[in-house]
């Protein structure tokens, strides 16, 4: 049996490195000064592939490196002597800065909570989730979160709060949150969430808790509004009402909710009344002629010259009165007659 020809390691086949991808593609696998760790992860995955040995790795590297990497790449001891491992880890020691993984800090994860989100579909939690998961493992890889940071943080950020009482009940219920001095384990949250929010799963015919969640939603909703526009005895009286239809079926809700409605409706359309007519006392008032107040001012002046008119005729009048009271007190010595001096 005839031995078959040694493969040069210097020289391989075509067929081999027809395998690795092409390096002036656009989009094709090419080093530029960044982000060291991808570029030789991809490198090494196509090698693989393309059954390259260490030294033609070392050796084909060079043509997906730029004009500028590569004299970097010609001093290197790695690349001279054709050894991959030494190579490798003389780039990743020139290009250390280059790497784009972020590193997260106590403060991310905090923003992170108080970012304002509505889950209300499975897609919604697991978009969340993996959010969350990316920066809670940057933290836990630093040692800088705690189990019970995790699970408290993982728990506030689930909104709305709605939700979070659904998910609340079920936890109890399944009893996979029974110390309440801890938060729930963002495990048993996850497993229970999935199942709530999944709408694949089968639900019993009249039993369906999501169904009883977005209710539960549009009643708070409604009692809101319910709330700022009725009294503070209607206020109370619906929530009064409000916790007796969580207790009862779904079809005394139904008719709690139209009552509810109907007396909404009769007090918005009072109040419209009572609005609508003090407009129009007002537009009433609004629309008084402006010579109202003038005619009134003419009257009171006209009153007020009477009233010094009267006071003149009067004195007039005591002025004329006198000398004839005078007259007729004077009387005659002589003749022993009044009205007439001596």
């Amino acid at each position: 049996m005839a031995n078959s020809a040694p493969i040069d390691i210097t020289t391989p086949p075509t067929n081999m490195l027809s395998q690795m991808p092409s390096p002036r593609g656009k989009d094709s696998l090419h080093f530029r000064g960044k982000d060291i760790d991808s570029f030789l992860t991809e490198y090494e995955h196509f090698a693989a592939h393309a059954h390259l040995t260490d030294e033609v790795k070392c050796k084909e590297i060079r043509i997906y490196f730029s004009k500028k990497e590569k004299w970097v790449l010609d001093v290197l001891e790695g690349y001279q002597m054709l050894n991959w491992s030494d190579l490798k880890g003389q780039l990743k020691s020139l290009y250390t800065s280059s790497s784009e993984r972020k590193t997260y800090r106590p403060r991310d994860i905090q923003h992170f909570v108080a970012k304002k989100r509505k889950i209300s579909k499975l897609i919604h939690f697991d978009t969340y989730r993996r959010e969350f998961l990316v920066i809670s493992a940057g933290l836990e890889a630093r040692d800088a979160l705690s189990v019970y940071d995790k699970d408290d943080y993982f728990w506030l950020s689930i909104q709305p709060t709605s939700l979070r009482d659904v998910l609340e009940n079920e936890l109890r219920v399944r009893d996979f949150w029974t110390d309440l001095t801890l938060p729930p384990p963002a495990e048993r949250v996850i497993e229970v969430a999935v199942k709530f929010l999944d709408h694949a799963i089968y639900q019993p015919r009249g039993v369906s808790s999501r169904g009883k969640w977005l209710k539960s939603k549009k009643k708070r909703k409604d009692s809101s509004e319910s709330e700022l526009e009725l009294s503070e005895d209607e206020g109370s009286d619906s929530s009064a009402s409000s916790s007796d239809e969580e207790s009862s079926s779904e079809e005394e809700d139904d008719e709690i909710e139209e009552r509810r409605k109907s007396s909404l409706k009769r007090s918005r359309s009072k109040k419209r009344g009572l609005v609508r007519e003090k407009s129009a006392r007002e537009s009433k008032e609004e629309e008084k002629p402006p010579s109202d107040r003038h005619t009134q001012l003419n009257i009171d002046d006209l009153a007020e010259q009477f009233r010094r008119l009267e006071l003149k005729l009067g004195e007039r009048g005591g002025l004329q009165s006198q000398p004839s009271k005078l007259r007729t007190a004077m009387h005659c010595i002589m003749c022993g007659q009044s009205g007439h001096g001596i």
